[in-house]
């Protein structure tokens, strides 16, 4: 029985994608899982080992820069050394360098899975420490790359962004699509408050923060109080004021996501494109909206425009101008939003759900177990 290491600093609860990763093994496979937080494994042939890393990411004193830069790195080496594992996957950059170092000798049996352009990050060089920082990561990234085989990330646009300024071509992508699991529940707090709710429903659903562009859509919102109502999910990082047609609510469980979106018309997603990771990006949340049947209402680059245009099932607007997301969003007055919700399904089920994407991993994991 082969054994393969995921790898990975995030939450597992909250990943949607290493859970999906995780539904893509048969039971020829024995999976170790390093992450963060308590995780109760599914299938017998599963060890989840969580490193227990309970610090926010932000650095805020020379402790915990040297804690997260070095030591959850020398940790994951060491972990890699006991597991023993066949095949890696290093599910970020964060995981990549203690996994490459480890798997030296066997390159060909390590997957770098980048969901991002994380070089480019927003405020990734703030100052002179960020900046030399920064140029380390970018040429750990753009060297190492080169020498392993499988190189996974989630969108056409990153994919031509790294073959361009990296000079490779070992890319593949798996988009961030949802499961539909059909026996989840909604989040009943929610439905119990939005369930007579007669305004345009529109939801965010993500970190609520600075980086996300959330002041600037709730100071949006709050001049459209008769026409729509705004609810926020996710982890608050601000102080936020009420309003009467804006709602907050904390994180809900994975599995209740897709049914709790169904209780809204669109699904909205405020970034601003001026750094290259937010400009080629696509978010796992803009499918959880097409899975969910809402129409969108999103930031615009090369990928948003693209499902936009061939689905018509929402609009996109440049998040860094007021007067163009107003002029947009007062669209949404005089529209067929229930036609635009069947097209945004219609777009999940023939194109961007993960009976699709998963193929392109279960073809790496063939290749990979066969070298």
């Amino acid at each position: 029985m082969k054994k393969i290491l995921i790898v990975t600093f995030s939450d597992i609860k909250s990943d949607s994608r290493v859970l999906r990763y995780l539904k893509s093994f048969d039971e020829t496979y024995t999976v170790y899982l390093i992450g963060n937080g308590d995780f109760l494994p599914e299938n017998k042939n599963f060890v989840y080992i969580n490193i227990n890393y309970r610090s926010r990411r932000k650095n805020k004193s020379i402790f915990e820069f040297l804690y997260y830069n070095f030591y959850l790195k020398y940790k994951i080496f060491a972990l890699i050394k006991n597991i023993k594992p066949d095949f890696i996957h290093a599910n970020d950059f964060e995981t990549f360098l203690p996994s490459y170092i480890k798997f030296l000798n066997k390159k060909n049996k390590t997957i770098y899975d980048s969901h991002e352009i994380w070089c480019e990050r927003a405020g990734v060089r703030k100052n002179f420490v960020t900046k030399i920082l920064n140029l380390f990561e970018y040429l750990i990234e753009k060297s190492f790359t080169k020498k392993i085989k499988y190189f996974i990330t989630v969108s056409d646009s990153i994919k031509l962004y790294f073959e361009k300024t990296y000079k490779i071509k070992n890319l593949y992508v798996i988009r961030n699509v949802p499961i539909v699991n059909e026996q989840s529940e909604v989040e009943r707090n929610i439905f119990d408050l939005l369930k007579d709710e007669k305004r345009l429903k529109f939801v965010y659903i993500g970190p609520l923060s600075y980086e996300r562009n959330i002041p600037f859509l709730i100071d949006i919102f709050k001049d459209f109080e008769n026409d729509f109502h705004l609810t926020l999910i996710g982890k608050n990082f601000l102080t936020l004021p009420d309003y009467e047609n804006i709602k907050i609510f904390e994180s809900i469980d994975e599995n209740k996501i897709i049914p709790t979106l169904k209780i809204f018309d669109i699904g909205v997603h405020p970034l601003r494109i001026d750094n290259l990771n937010h400009k080629f990006s696509l978010p796992n949340k803009i499918f959880q909206y097409m899975a969910s049947s809402l129409a969108l209402f999103v930031y615009e680059n090369l990928e948003t425009l693209k499902i936009i245009e061939k689905y018509k099932n929402g609009f996109t607007a440049d998040f860094s101008d007021r007067k163009d997301v107003e002029r947009k969003l007062k669209l949404f007055k005089n529209t067929d939003i229930k036609k635009m919700k069947e097209n945004s399904y219609r777009g999940f089920a023939e194109e961007y759900n993960w009976d699709k994407e998963k193929k392109v991993y279960q073809k790496i994991l063939k290749k990979i177990t066969n070298l």
